[in-house]
């Protein structure tokens, strides 16, 4: 199996191309090889004394390739100039999910802080 083969970026070692891999390709690739890896630990409930749940490697990629297989599949009419999502919701797990899922499927993200007026959201967006 050729390190170098482009149809499967996530083959492409850790150390080796640091710097020169997409952030999703760096999720498949730890997937494959720590599927267990933990990738993020949240509370399970408001009250952080019922625990945190984590979320490993395998788990976050299979939900950013759901993801950008959902947005593939629901926006495959739009031209690339106009792929632009805005994303205002809660800052958890669904924020590198969607972000990682853009960037697989060829799309621009922009978040929306919710603290801020919506004049200024627009002002920092435009």
């Amino acid at each position: 199996m050729s390190i170098h083969n482009h149809n499967k970026p996530w083959l492409r070692g850790a150390e080796e191309f640091r710097g020169q891999r997409l952030l999703p390709h760096v999720i498949d690739y730890h997937a494959h090889n720590e599927p267990n890896r933990v990738f993020n630990s949240m509370p399970r409930t408001q009250n952080i004394a019922d625990g945190f749940r984590d979320v490993d490697m395998k788990t976050m990629a299979t939900a950013v390739n759901f993801m950008a297989w959902w947005l593939d599949g629901h926006f495959k009419d739009v031209p690339k100039e106009k792929k632009v999502l805005a994303y205002v919701g809660v800052p958890d797990i669904r924020y590198p999910v969607l972000l990682f899922a853009a960037i697989k499927a060829g799309w621009t993200v922009r978040f929306g802080i919710l603290f801020l007026r919506l004049d200024m959201q627009l002002i920092i967006n435009s």
